[in-house]
């Protein structure tokens, strides 16, 4: 299960979109935030794996609250929703590597999509660490055998350089 955290000065969107993602079939454990102080005591207290963020709040831009929330949970995947379509704001989220900048007008349906495309994002990325975490153990495993052929083709008179070109050796 995933952690989502809702952030919006409006409370009635982040109510709207906890229910609508409550009642989806998507495996996220849902929490709402109505300010940046209080979105970011959520992220001092656990991972958050997915924010979607508004872009303009009180004190603090969406864009100011990605910033900080990428100082504790850099892989975190981020999804704008805002009700401004000007360049300068989608511009500025996209150099954040964001996921989507929806605006709220647009169909739940394009943000429900958006989601599930960010939960593929982290499944791959999990998966893919997990393969490479697999290969160094193999490679870990592998060490002391390949350190004993090497000894035992020294030990038989082969020469360095053709067992160096031939072996990976640990060094």
């Amino acid at each position: 299960m995933y952690r989502m955290l809702i952030i919006d000065d409006e409370p009635f969107i982040v109510d709207g979109l906890v229910d609508l993602f409550t009642k989806s079939a998507l495996d996220l454990e849902i929490f709402g935030a109505y300010t940046v102080t209080e979105a970011l005591d959520y992220v001092q207290q656990m991972k958050i794996d997915l924010v979607i963020s508004d872009m303009k709040m009180p004190r603090k831009s969406g864009l100011q609250f990605v910033d900080e929330l990428l100082t504790f949970w850099p892989q975190c995947r981020i999804i704008f929703l805002s009700g401004y379509d000007e360049f300068d704001y989608i511009y500025e989220a996209m150099k954040r590597n964001v996921d989507g900048y929806i605006l709220k007008t647009e169909d739940d349906a394009i943000l429900i999509k958006t989601v599930q495309d960010s939960l593929e994002k982290i499944e791959e990325k999990k998966l893919h660490e997990d393969e490479i975490s697999s290969i160094e153990q193999k490679m870990q495993q592998m060490i002391p055998a390949l350190k004993r052929e090497l000894l035992r083709d020294l030990a038989s008179g082969e020469k360095r350089e053709t067992l160096l070109n031939d072996t990976v050796v640990d060094r």
